[in-house]
């Protein structure tokens, strides 16, 4: 059964809590721009974030009712630490904090005192916490297939592993902010498992690349239009570099670009 939970560590046994990182301020947390944001550029704005790798396309309020896409998982290096990410689809998110996203957490951290990872599904409507899907069964290199799209006065999410043929679908009644849309990887916020200890971010596990593809915008192919383009930084450190779009911008490839 899935279970809403910022818990989504459980398919390897930490008693950290993990979930998506919610954006607090207009922009993602610790953005900063590297380009002046022109006004319908074809030119995507660079920004650098702590926490955000990858494309998110900007609109007046109520421009996005749906987005689509599809990657492959990518494989993290099994560690003993926690060390967490994710990878997802979603409407929202950019310039207030009220989003809705789908994708797959990839999370690296002891298993029975060994070092280990594990892969999970997960769904989020900001500001609530992530539900976690620990059965649906995936593998680093499946393929991942998802659409989160507006329905009626609900909103309807999807994702499939392609690889196995295994699907997830959900209505739900939430309210994002429809003025972005985007294809993220992510580092991960983490709430210490002792209370007296402050909230602090992930360590971000060592990542395979990550290749997002068939990008869609309100069901058509996404256009070269206000996108902004994120690379992760940390401190001065380049993290996850974000290719360039495709010549029919249909896809683009996040890197792990650590030494």
């Amino acid at each position: 059964m899935p279970h809403r939970s910022n818990l989504a560590s459980v398919a390897i046994g930490l008693t950290l809590g993990l979930t998506f990182a919610a954006c607090s301020s207009a922009n993602p947390p610790n953005s900063k721009s590297i380009a002046t944001p022109p006004t319908a550029t074809t030119t995507p704005t660079a920004f650098r974030n702590a926490m955000w790798a990858g494309y998110v396309q900007t609109g007046d309020p109520g421009t996005f009712t749906s987005v689509g896409g599809e990657w492959t998982i990518p494989e993290v290096t099994p560690t003993i630490s926690v060390q967490a990410s994710a990878t997802w689809i979603g409407v929202g998110g950019y310039k207030a904090n009220r989003f809705l996203r789908i994708g797959t957490e990839q999370i690296a951290g002891q298993r029975a005192g060994a070092p280990s990872a594990t892969y999970a599904v997960a769904w989020q409507c900001v500001p609530d916490l992530a539900v976690v899907l620990p059965r649906f069964v995936l593998h680093p290199g499946d393929r991942m297939q998802a659409a989160v799209a507006q329905s009626g006065a609900n909103w309807s999410l999807s994702i499939m592993n392609v690889t196995t043929a295994e699907t997830f679908r959900h209505i739900i009644d939430c309210a994002p902010d429809q003025s972005s849309a985007g294809w993220v990887t992510e580092n991960i916020a983490t709430i210490d498992a002792v209370p007296t200890r402050s909230s602090n971010p992930a360590v971000l596990p060592r990542l395979t690349d990550v290749t997002f593809a068939n990008l869609t915008i309100n069901g058509n192919p996404l256009v070269r239009q206000n996108l902004i383009r994120m690379d992760m930084v940390s401190n001065t450190e380049l993290q996850l570099a974000t290719g360039p779009l495709a010549e029919k911008a249909d896809r683009f490839t996040i890197r792990d670009v650590r030494s």
